[in-house]
């Protein structure tokens, strides 16, 4: 079975630059009576916040029968984060957050969290000239190094997105993420696969899977969709359906274990009912894939058949 973790911004309401408020934001008390008569949802991320206690917080929890996944830490909603994080030229505010990142992870360790998640949402620039680009990157090493070196029992996960906030991020593909966690050097360090952001950076999620695992990278996987263009945060497979399904089988192939975000954002729709209808397309894909013949796939990947590989899918899946 999928370990599956609802994204709370379902829940939220879903403000963007146009209009704030979309909907009210469900209180977290009520989040836990909706999830505990969630089937298969029994995890969410939990963003780090100093004035809760870690303890009370993972037993409240427990009582609706919901565990926490991943820690979010905040890297974005402040006014104080509008000119970065890790890589602010303000060294006060590198030191800030990297002291931040280090009690996430303790927090981490005593809720029973999955990892710390790190989305470095202004870390990045807008116009030609703007950065010293090595120098801004040598904070980023610096400060990866330090926080994953902080205690090893702790996975320290960086998320990776073309664009958005800014037009251009640092932390931005998947081979740049890989260079930036193999050049830290810990085992602790890894990402996050989204598979909307790999979408908006013209990369295949599969060929992503595949080349992250290969240097054991993979920790967490977020699951939404979009028309490769923007983070649309759509319901899984609600556009993509094909690389979803070879997304799926890839994880499948390479024994992936780890945990699954619903990473949606429905500012128009009823967040609950959007959430158990992603549940139900995320389990029914992954069927789906998971009933492939993939020995056969892997059969005419190596003849390089790619109308056998079409004609099977189009009985397999489409049955006709």
């Amino acid at each position: 079975m999928m370990r599956l973790e609802a994204s709370r911004s379902a829940f939220g309401s879903c403000n963007d630059r146009f209009m704030k408020n979309y909907k009210q934001d469900i209180p977290f008390e009520k989040q836990m009576e909706i999830l505990r008569d969630m089937e298969y949802v029994k995890m969410i991320p939990v963003t780090y916040d100093p004035d809760v206690n870690p303890i009370e917080r993972r037993d409240y929890m427990a009582k609706y029968g919901i565990a926490p996944g991943t820690i979010v830490v905040d890297t974005y909603s402040k006014p104080e984060f509008a000119k970065g994080t890790l890589m602010s030229r303000d060294p006060a505010m590198r030191r800030e957050f990297i002291e931040k990142s280090k009690k996430a992870m303790d927090f981490c360790k005593e809720i029973g969290g999955e990892d710390i998640m790190l989305w470095l949402a202004h870390d990045g620039y807008d116009y030609p000239f703007e950065d010293n680009y090595a120098e801004r990157y040598g904070w980023l090493i610096d400060g990866l190094k330090e926080i994953s070196s902080y205690r090893d029992d702790v996975r320290v996960t960086i998320e990776y997105k073309p664009a958005d906030p800014h037009i251009y991020q640092y932390v931005s593909t998947a081979p740049k993420a890989l260079c930036i966690c193999n050049e830290v050097g810990n085992a602790n360090m890894g990402m996050i696969l989204d598979y909307g952001h790999a979408l908006v950076a013209n990369e295949n999620p599969a060929e992503s899977v595949a080349l992250i695992n290969r240097y054991k990278r993979l920790f967490h996987i977020h699951l939404s969709d979009n028309y490769c263009k923007t983070d649309d945060d759509f319901l899984i497979g609600s556009v993509t359906v094909w690389r979803t399904l070879e997304f799926f089988m890839e994880l499948q192939d390479i024994g992936y274990e780890g945990n699954y975000v619903l990473d949606i954002w429905p500012p128009r729709m009823d967040g609950i009912e959007a959430t158990r209808v992603a549940v139900r397309r995320i389990l029914g894909m992954w069927e789906v894939a998971k009933k492939l013949p993939h020995d056969q796939f892997k059969q005419l990947r190596a003849e390089g058949n790619v109308p056998a590989i079409y004609d099977m899918l189009t009985t397999e899946v489409l049955h006709i």
